[in-house]
């Protein structure tokens, strides 16, 4: 169901709209920090349509580009982002939030007066906070949301903006696998009647290093099972490869559950998916989390993040792949209850 706080439904027109009464400000369309394809490849589609109707923005994001798919989609389709720290932001401009929301803990907070947002995660956020907000958690991928605004309005998709939007789909959706909707479903075969195979193949190559491989066998030597639930600490890796770690471990007959985690110098990535109609990964990962950390996500998938402090203090008291197996046991034993 989504969420708006708009009555219109053609959303590109009110956007358009809000967007012109701030003329003369200047107008930023802001990823969460270290973002994904899908959050890119919103923005840059975003962008190119809002430039359609005389709007010119800069897409601006917090943290790093680490992802090793947006590092290729970033070549493949030449693409250039700017770094927060190159920009000076005033109290007048502009913020439109794409893949995110304002209050997420993985956004760096920007203090604007016109706040905008278009998202597809379980909302987290104040309506009052934005001038627009379209927020639909049951896409799969907020590419998903920025194709359908192209589609409605008869607005021509050339290749390389079909490239991305594409591209961003199949990673949220893992192909149309993971929680894909009906919309998802939609703009994705439109897409591919658009898009330049070549390019999503040359994205889709060498995805995997010697030292990932290394990460990814000893993280499956050290798996543990209980009941339907499998968990593992797996070597500092990149967050694509817990994601595809998680998948297959979740396509294997026993499993509904997986929790994979992952240690780093600046604290602990987690990465959650689940088989099971009663257990939300989403709710999963915040109930393992609270009071520690923070995380988010979607029915069968979501991440969280703990802060270095966060987790040696839980270490002084028990090791913390004990911590995580006793929370998750704990919020999957309610089972019964929800049904």
């Amino acid at each position: 169901m989504s969420l708006v706080n708009i009555q219109e439904k053609n959303f590109l027109q009110v956007l358009i709209h809000e967007l012109s009464k701030c003329k003369g400000n200047n107008i930023y369309i802001q990823t969460h920090d270290n973002p994904d394809p899908d959050a890119v490849g919103s923005a840059i589609g975003l962008k190119n349509l809002l430039s359609e109707f005389g709007i010119g923005v800069q897409i601006i994001y917090g943290g790093q580009i680490v992802k090793k798919s947006l590092i290729r989609m970033m070549a493949v389709f030449e693409i250039t982002l700017i770094p927060l720290s190159e920009v000076r932001i005033k109290k007048q401009d502009v913020i439109i939030y794409v893949d995110c929301q304002y209050r997420n803990i993985n956004v760096t907070h920007l203090e604007v007066n016109h706040r905008f947002c278009i998202d597809h995660h379980e909302f987290a956020s104040n309506l009052n906070d934005y001038v627009f907000a379209y927020i639909e958690p049951d896409a799969a991928a907020c590419c998903s949301l920025i194709a359908e605004m192209y589609i409605i309005n008869r607005i021509p998709i050339n290749e390389r903006i079909a490239g991305m939007l594409y591209y961003g789909i199949k990673i949220d959706s893992n192909d149309l696998l993971r929680d894909a909707s009906s919309l998802d479903r939609d703009v994705y075969y439109y897409l591919s009647n658009i898009v330049k195979i070549s390019d999503i193949k040359k994205i889709e190559l060498s995805k995997l290093s010697i030292s990932e491989l290394n990460s990814y066998a000893k993280g499956m030597k050290k798996l543990e099972k209980y009941e339907d639930i499998v968990f593992s600490r797996v070597k500092e890796c990149d967050d694509n490869l817990l994601g595809s770690m998680g998948d297959i471990l979740l396509s294997l007959e026993e499993v509904n559950i997986v929790v994979l985690y992952s240690v780093r110098a600046d604290g602990v990535k987690f990465s959650i998916r689940s088989n099971d109609d009663q257990i939300r990964a989403n709710e999963l990962v915040q109930f393992i989390l609270k009071g520690i950390g923070s995380g988010g996500g979607h029915m069968s998938m979501a991440g969280g993040v703990v802060d270095r402090k966060s987790y040696e203090l839980v270490c002084k008291n028990k090791k913390f792949s004990t911590y995580v197996k006793v929370r998750t046991i704990e919020f999957c034993s309610q089972r019964e209850d929800r049904e």
